[in-house]
């Protein structure tokens, strides 16, 4: 068997039968170049790293659905008086850990001390081979209550916190907001899910926006309310905009 008789793609869906079945082929065929075989190997990992790409953003999108809206129930108090209210890092954890497993992502932290002064961490979503990163850099939080080990711990918490939201697209609310979550998209939101539309080819009054508006349970858009509902159509638009750009690739 010469070079130019080898196949130029490989499509067996496990990489180490691909290699074992090149290996054997060498051995047996000492005109099969190793140069030859290296490439082929190059373009099977090549494509196993593609499908691996495409379950990711699908496994994606289907977390983006089901993540809940978090509370922020604990509030931070400076001399009797209510700063600010947020959803403690554990209790984030604990609402979002059951939906990773499901869908097979793994969440990792990489902190660092940049400088006297401000810590930065990154947050690794991982998949397989597939990885995603947000990092979020801040000013060390100084208190007059807390030492110096315990302001580089609270800033990094809030740091944690923060790329996490960031990364996951988490929303959070206050504990008595439940009639603001559940009105009616805003005007913003509006038009980011028309834009959607529009990049997905689903053209205004035709059968597909139909047949989608009725997966949504809503004659138009106008009528979906914030919270959920939003949420649940911006990820099925995202999804299939990646299935188009796929093809179109």
């Amino acid at each position: 068997m010469s070079d130019e008789q080898l196949p130029m793609t490989v499509e067996q869906p496990h990489g180490g039968l691909v290699l074992a079945r090149l290996l054997e082929m060498a051995i047996r065929d000492d005109k099969v170049s190793l140069e030859k075989i290296r490439e082929m190997i190059a373009i099977q990992r090549e494509l196993e790293l593609e499908q691996e790409e495409r379950e990711f953003n699908a496994a994606f999108a289907r977390l983006q659905a089901k993540l809940p809206i978090l509370t922020r129930k604990h509030i931070i108090e400076v001399k009797g008086k209510v700063r600010s209210k947020y959803t403690a890092y554990e209790d984030i954890h604990a609402a979002i850990q059951p939906l990773l497993n499901d869908e097979g992502f793994t969440i990792s932290y990489n902190a660092q001390i940049e400088s006297e002064s401000k810590v930065k961490v990154i947050v690794s979503i991982r998949r397989g081979k597939i990885e995603r990163h947000a990092e979020v850099a801040l000013p060390l939080d100084k208190s007059e209550y807390r030492n110096v080990v315990q302001n580089y711990g609270a800033t990094l918490t809030y740091c944690k916190r923060y790329a996490l939201t960031l990364a996951l697209n988490l929303v959070t609310k206050d504990a008595d907001d439940d009639a603001q979550s559940l009105s009616l998209i805003t005007d913003e939101e509006l038009m980011q899910l028309e834009d959607l539309m529009a990049a997905c080819g689903i053209q205004r009054a035709s059968p597909d926006e139909a047949k989608f508006m009725e997966r949504l349970g809503v004659k138009s858009l106008a009528d979906l309310q914030r919270g959920q509902p939003y949420k649940m159509a911006r990820a099925a638009l995202n999804y299939r905009l990646r299935l188009k750009q796929e093809k179109s690739e």
